[in-house]
């Protein structure tokens, strides 16, 4: 039975906490350990957690304390201290069918495959993932918006997160910027085709419900950091992918926040570039203005 390890980063969820953690704790696949990431939350979401870790006193369970510094870093700092041949990560105002783990994991276990992953429901409505043949194929149809790019719903082998990526420090897209440097490094995927997964629509202190200039914002900042980071090495995974990448970072810049080019300068050289490609990811009149700003 391979082990899972079930990582979920805990900031200002007092109000959701409980019927996650209890989804959580609650799995019926045996071989888990839990691991919660405080990540400095203000409010009583710890203190609730423990009240609940104590209706399950046999559970494999840890809390790590850090300093407030974002999701993606939570989620990171409980990377670190997992020890499951499977990740599978969560959020504290969501929660889980209590046979989620075990439907993904007898999956990847009989397909011997890198990843296993589900459909979920948004809200009350399902959401079911398309069939991909590969890692990379999967990836670049999440970078098009034609995949999910969320990584809650993604059983994801452990080995996957030894290599080089590059760790999202904003909020808004880090799922995918995460999944788009370790999916095509994934062997065989497996579907299961059922909603195991329920993410909820109504916390109004989520990421989605703040302000769409700041969502676009610190999107942009994720890729650009994350394009920074591979930048000249040998193999980028999401190479084909680059010129719409550095198009919606231009268009978000010259939109919403103009100091992402005092950050990145490389963003308007690369966005000249685009324009002497024979087709390039903007429409040409948002190209034509944001090469006035740049010059």
């Amino acid at each position: 039975m391979v082990k899972v390890s079930v990582i979920v980063p805990v900031y200002g969820a007092e109000e959701y906490i409980e019927k996650c953690a209890r989804s959580i704790l609650g799995q019926s696949w045996e071989n888990t350990e839990f691991i919660f990431v405080d990540d400095g939350t203000p409010d009583r979401s710890v203190e609730v957690l423990r009240s609940v870790l104590a209706s399950f006193p046999d559970r494999k369970v840890l809390v790590i304390e850090k300093e407030n510094g974002g999701a993606p870093l939570a989620r990171q700092k409980g990377l670190e201290a997992a020890s499951g041949d499977y990740i599978l990560f969560a959020d504290a105002d969501d929660f889980l069918e209590p046979d989620m783990v075990e439907k993904l994991a007898l999956a990847a276990v009989e397909a011997h495959a890198d990843v296993a992953y589900c459909g979920f429901y948004k809200g009350a409505r399902v959401c079911r993932e398309r069939l991909f043949s590969s890692g990379k194929e999967f990836s670049r149809e999440m970078l098009h918006y034609r995949a999910y790019g969320y990584l809650w719903n993604k059983l994801l082998r452990r080995s996957l997160f030894d290599g080089r990526y590059a760790c999202p420090r904003y909020g808004m897209h880090d799922d995918m910027v995460l999944l788009c440097q370790i999916l095509p490094g994934a062997g065989k995927l497996v579907r299961v085709d059922e909603p195991l997964y329920h993410y909820r629509c109504d916390n109004a202190a989520s990421i989605s419900h703040r302000r769409k200039a700041l969502r676009d914002a610190e999107s942009a900042r994720n890729f650009l950091s994350m394009m920074r980071f591979w930048e000249g090495k040998e193999e980028v995974p999401f190479q084909e992918s680059l010129p719409l990448l550095y198009a919606r970072a231009a268009w978000a810049a010259y939109r919403y926040d103009r100091s992402i080019l005092v950050d990145f300068p490389e963003l308007s050289a690369h966005l000249l570039a685009l324009t002497s490609a024979p087709e390039h990811p903007l429409r040409f009149w948002r190209v034509k203005r944001w090469l006035r700003l740049a010059k």
